[in-house]
């Protein structure tokens, strides 16, 4: 669906003033990712995690409560995505240096699929 997918420049420029010139450019990388309620912290934690379904190349623990929230809502389930960029490795080192570029990145990926990769149908009531 985003193959194609190249971020703008104003998107771009942005990223890198509030990553300090680390993050000036990025790949898009869809795959499925792991989601539970704990932090993970080490490496041998995210390898038994991926061991038990090798699909997994990332493990997210903030979008648990979203996915969560949406399964579990007492009134009409919504349709629901969650699209996030990688800002560690879950390998000790974990620190908030690259989210807020990282934040910049997946508003970008959501921005494009809103306004111009998904076909929205609107059902009638």
């Amino acid at each position: 669906m985003l193959e194609s997918y190249t971020p703008d420049d104003t998107t771009l420029d942005a990223v890198a003033r509030v990553s300090n010139q680390r993050l000036r450019g990025w790949r898009l990388i869809q795959e499925a990712a792991g989601s539970g309620s704990a932090v993970i912290t080490s490496s041998d934690k995210l390898e038994e995690i991926t061991r038990g379904d090798d699909a997994i190349r990332a493990v997210d623990m903030e979008s648990y409560a979203f996915y969560h929230a949406c399964l579990n809502t007492p009134v009409l389930p919504p349709d629901f995505a969650c699209i996030k960029a990688v800002a560690d490795h879950c390998n000790g080192e974990k620190d908030n240096t690259l989210h807020a570029a990282c934040s910049l990145v997946s508003a970008s990926i959501i921005k494009e699929i809103v306004t111009r990769r998904h076909c929205f149908e609107i059902k009638p009531k």
